[in-house]
């Protein structure tokens, strides 16, 4: 056995020695809110394999924790190797105290520190989003999240489109049926309609018996070029057909007001959309025909 220890290297000023605290596994409580994991299987799976590693004896990194008023701790980065703790001791397994580290930083620094220490289980890019949105809340631009958390400006402000996209986006990301780049690239083209057009997508999808929504496939679901065309010149026409004074704002009209517009323009439109539906559901068969024939 080796006669030289960490003990004596700090000693002889080899090495410093870094405060680590034991915690009783009942005073480490968690904030609210704060934890960025989306409960799923997955969480639930990666739980079970921290309880595993502790119960086996493998090493179990320290958790990031702070003090707060009141002589409370509160964990910082660990939540799951908490939660691991926890269900080990309730298993009948010896656990009184949990190796702890202290947090050094505010409130914007531990939000990040949740993003970038997450090395067990990585967080998801719906995860991700809910985070630097947090950030961006703090005030941070872009540019300093991207330094927060090590990523490029262009992935952190990828993450803010998919963290302020629509419900439906965000429930078709954490349901996996479309994968979060694709959900934020139509949502980047699309906007307030990209959850329409990913949930045609993933309906399709679904009637073929697939149950992930690749970017070709949403592709087939938005209407064709021509018809996208039409639509907005028969749409333009019929604005050009309403006097701009004679339309309030939105929040000015009254449930019962209405106005008078052009009967043709506003049949033209109709019509226009009538059709472009029906070239979707004509286009519908020749695209199973040609998966069946693949």
């Amino acid at each position: 056995m080796s006669s030289v220890s960490m003990r004596k290297l700090a000693d002889a000023k080899v090495v410093k020695k870094a405060d680590l605290y034991k915690v009783r596994i009942e005073d480490l409580l968690v904030e609210e809110g704060f934890n960025l994991r989306i409960k799923d299987q997955a969480l639930e799976d990666h739980i079970e394999s921290i309880k595993a590693a502790i119960i086996a004896g493998s090493f179990i990194p320290p958790l990031a924790v702070r003090a707060i008023e009141g002589n409370k701790v509160l964990v910082v980065d660990g939540h799951c190797r908490r939660e691991g703790y926890i269900r080990a001791k309730a298993e009948g397994h010896e656990i009184d105290d949990v190796s702890c580290v202290d947090f050094k930083g505010n409130d914007a620094d531990r939000v990040a520190a949740i993003i970038t220490t997450a090395s067990g289980k990585q967080l998801s890019q719906l995860e991700m989003a809910t985070g630097v949105k947090r950030l961006r809340a703090f005030g941070k631009s872009p540019a300093e999240i991207a330094l927060m958390i090590a990523r490029t400006v262009t992935h952190v402000e990828n993450l803010l489109l998919l963290g302020d996209a629509n419900s439906d986006v965000q429930n078709a990301v954490r349901e996996g049926s479309i994968a979060a780049s694709t959900a934020i690239d139509m949502v980047r083209r699309h906007g307030e309609g990209a959850g329409g057009i990913i949930k045609s997508a993933v309906d399709k999808a679904a009637s073929e018996g697939k149950k992930k929504v690749t970017p070709k496939m949403v592709e087939v679901a938005l209407p064709p070029k021509k018809a996208i065309t039409g639509i907005y010149t028969r749409l333009t026409s019929f604005a050009k057909s309403i006097p701009a004074k004679s339309l309030p704002k939105v929040e000015d009209i009254g449930e019962a007001q209405t106005i008078t517009v052009d009967a043709k323009a506003l049949r033209e439109l109709l019509d226009t959309r009538e059709d472009a539906e029906a070239k979707l559901k004509k286009d519908k068969p020749k695209d199973k025909a040609k998966s069946k024939a693949k």
